[in-house]
């Protein structure tokens, strides 16, 4: 339950001018029924069971299966994709798109989570970055 000051409100009715008042208002949320309406429901909490999937580290080894599940469920609707128009058909194939996504695969930083069938059901394609070792800072020259 919030509880809220109404200092601004206006009394034209019985004064005839503006007033201020140091009225509490209780105002009730959605959420204050939800206990007893809980409670009336007997709804308890679950046990977290077995997760219906495991985490898998990718390799390069996984590169076709990543592939598969980004094309059918990321490639066709990711708005820089869509965009540039890079796919016309679901079809559609686009080996730089893939090369550049299977790049960082045998950095081995990239999950899966794959459900018990074996088919994945999410990825996150990670890589690792490193700093050139050229033996110049950034925004030095020699000229």
């Amino acid at each position: 339950m919030a509880v809220t000051s109404t200092r601004g409100i206006v009394n034209l009715k019985e004064k005839g001018h503006f007033e201020r008042e140091n009225a509490r208002v209780e105002k009730y949320t959605l959420g204050d029924e939800l206990p007893a309406q809980l409670s009336s429901l007997e709804i308890r909490p679950r046990k977290m069971s077995v997760p219906a999937y495991t985490i898998q580290r990718l390799t390069y080894n996984d590169r076709d299966l990543v592939l598969k599940f980004l094309r059918r469920f990321f490639f066709r609707d990711e708005p820089m994709n869509l965009a540039v128009n890079l796919l016309e058909t679901p079809e559609s194939r686009c080996t730089e798109l893939d090369d550049y996504a299977a790049a960082t695969l045998s950095d081995g930083v990239s999950v899966a989570a794959v459900d018990e069938n074996g088919d994945y059901v999410g990825v996150i394609i990670n890589g690792i970055v490193r700093r050139e070792t050229s033996g110049q800072s950034h925004g030095s020259r020699s000229s």
